[in-house]
């Protein structure tokens, strides 16, 4: 049985709630930019095929970070099975959200 300290799995914890809390910042931003791309755009004489480039890009980079933000829920879902496999397993740092970390409609029959 692994056997973590509290403060190294508080420290999880909270790193993982950051690098959520960062993603889905950068998740914001992202649609934030792509709403003032097309405002300036607007009016500007930009070319529909420029303006079609720059969308596809940032689309693009949109779609990567929700992809990183699935494997991170993916990494999230290993530490818990870690956690409750260790001498952590009946501390509490708290889930992510109002819930558990997925309910069991969640997850895919094969990582049940």
């Amino acid at each position: 049985m692994p056997t973590f300290t509290y403060a190294a799995g508080h420290t999880v914890a909270a790193d993982v709630r950051n690098v959520f809390s960062g993603i889905d910042g950068a998740l914001l931003n992202t649609a934030r930019l792509t709403v003032s791309l097309l405002e300036a755009s607007e009016g500007a004489d930009l070319s529909a095929a420029k303006g079609q480039k720059v969308l596809e890009s940032v689309a693009a980079g949109f779609n990567k970070v929700v992809e990183g933000r699935k494997e991170i829920m993916t990494a999230h879902r290993a530490l818990t099975v870690i956690k409750g496999e260790s001498n952590l397993s009946v501390v509490d740092y708290g889930c992510l959200g109002s819930g558990p970390l997925a309910s069991a409609a969640d997850v895919p029959a094969s990582a049940a």
